[in-house]
């Protein structure tokens, strides 16, 4: 979730963010030509290897489902493929979870499959090593490519395709474009205008970044999080005041007692300094 000084300075806050998606980090684990792997067929390498490192009952579990899987007709696949993505799940090992439901988006080539592994993929790189980026980046797009071949107005699908381009490849005006492309169709996309506004940040506009993070309050005021990002870029561009009243106006609404204190020692300091 941090992208600047405040999410840096607020750790529980990030701690809370991180915990809605998996209770801790997924297992470590030796991958030595992770970077290479970005085909779903490469990929099975780093399945396997998961695999293997299970012990006691989860292993066996999933050599029961791994098994029924790879000598299930295409039918009974997709069933075997449901548990096999629900045990990785529970195991905290999104990136395999996300190769199964590619596996069962490749049975039945149906647009909200492919958009759900590339969804899984993408989001499984917040919880991967810095050398397991490439290859997660590389299969989300390919799925996202997939879910747009057959729906080309999934603005979902665009965004996150966009975002893959500027965080994964060497061409990040690419995903750009993408984006801008989304908001022309639709300027009230709240991930599109999201990541628009983390990409401003990135490349020191944060001029534009604070518009684009104030339409995502007016399109969706419930994004609490956007505050935090709000205020960490006006801060940026030392407009401390502004800082401020964002931050105020975040502990008005946030609900957590933690956060709601971690917030008020930082509007402090800045008070102070």
């Amino acid at each position: 979730m941090s992208r600047g000084q405040i999410i840096a300075i607020l750790g529980s806050l990030t701690l809370f963010v991180l915990l809605l998606f998996a209770n801790t980090r997924p297992p470590k684990v030796d991958k030595t030509k992770v970077a290479e792997a970005n085909t779903g067929e490469s990929f099975v390498n780093i399945v396997d290897e998961a695999s293997a490192n299970l012990t006691g009952e989860p292993k066996a579990r999933i050599s029961e489902w791994k098994k029924a899987f790879d000598h299930a007709t295409n039918p009974q696949k997709l069933m075997f493929s449901d548990s096999l993505i629900k045990t990785w799940d529970q195991l905290k090992r999104p990136d395999i979870a996300a190769y199964y439901a590619e596996q069962k988006a490749l049975i039945e080539s149906k647009p909200e499959w492919w958009n759900n592994a590339g969804e899984r993929y993408y989001n499984a790189v917040r919880f991967a090593k810095k050398d397991e980026h490439q290859a997660l980046y590389q299969n989300a797009m390919r799925c996202f490519e997939k879910t747009l071949s057959k729906q080309p107005g999934n603005l979902d699908a665009k965004t996150n395709l966009g975002a893959c381009y500027v965080e994964g490849t060497s061409d990040p005006m690419k995903g750009i474009g993408l984006l801008r492309e989304v908001i022309a169709k639709d300027s009230t996309h709240v991930n599109a205008q999201l990541n628009l506004a983390f990409f401003s940040v990135k490349s020191g506009q944060f001029e534009k970044a604070i518009e684009r993070f104030n339409k995502v309050l007016i399109i969706k005021p419930d994004y609490l999080e956007a505050y935090l990002f709000l205020a960490d870029a006006y801060e940026r561009t030392g407009n401390k005041q502004k800082a401020i009243e964002t931050l105020e106006k975040y502990v008005s609404v946030v609900d957590d007692a933690t956060i709601k204190n971690e917030v008020k020692n930082y509007i402090n300091k800045l008070k102070q300094g």
